[in-house]
């Protein structure tokens, strides 16, 4: 059976999803927090797709989702689709867009995409302010047309120990 995301250990703080202040990703793959300015309102965000299965993965009509949550514990699928409100009426995540999977990934071989994580407005303004503002990563791999789907369990968490399709990055500080 084909496994393409990251290894089962890391389920929450996979190695395989990193941002960084500038497009160098594909070089420089060591993560860093998320940090917006006035003059630099975007990061980007790069995230490892492997096959650890015995025969090639198709990616025809798959893509990768790329959702983001203030940093916590827990988080929920309300969470990751802006589905809560603070008390400051600023978002506490949302969908920050989606990549195409172009090329079949051979077994034991990844591949690595590239998504903007960017704010405007308002929005930057309240980030920029938010002294405490950190995010996580949840990434998911679907058909085109179920890309804005989360597998949750009954708790409304997302998946990760069990689906080889998502993976998450938290970042969270004590």
């Amino acid at each position: 059976q084909n496994g393409i995301m990251a290894f089962p250990m890391n389920k929450w703080n996979t190695p395989d999803i990193w941002s960084r202040h500038e497009d160098d990703g594909l070089v420089n793959q060591e993560h860093q927090n998320v940090h917006f300015t006035e003059d630099d309102n975007a990061e980007y965000v790069y995230i490892r797709i492997h096959n650890r299965g015995t025969k090639p993965y198709t990616t025809k009509d798959k893509s990768v989702t790329l959702y983001w949550a203030k940093s916590s514990i827990g988080l929920s699928y309300d969470d990751w689709k802006n589905k809560c409100n603070s008390l400051d009426d600023f978002y506490l995540g949302g969908r920050i867009g989606y990549a195409t999977l172009k090329n079949d990934i051979l077994p034991g071989q990844s591949t690595i995409v590239k998504i903007v994580f960017r704010f405007e407005n308002q929005d930057l303004e309240n980030v920029i302010n938010d002294e405490n503002f950190d995010v996580c990563f949840l990434a998911v791999i679907s058909d085109l047309e179920y890309k804005n789907e989360i597998d949750t369990n009954d708790y409304g968490l997302a998946r990760v120990w069990d689906n080889n399709n998502i993976v998450q990055r938290n970042n969270v500080f004590v």
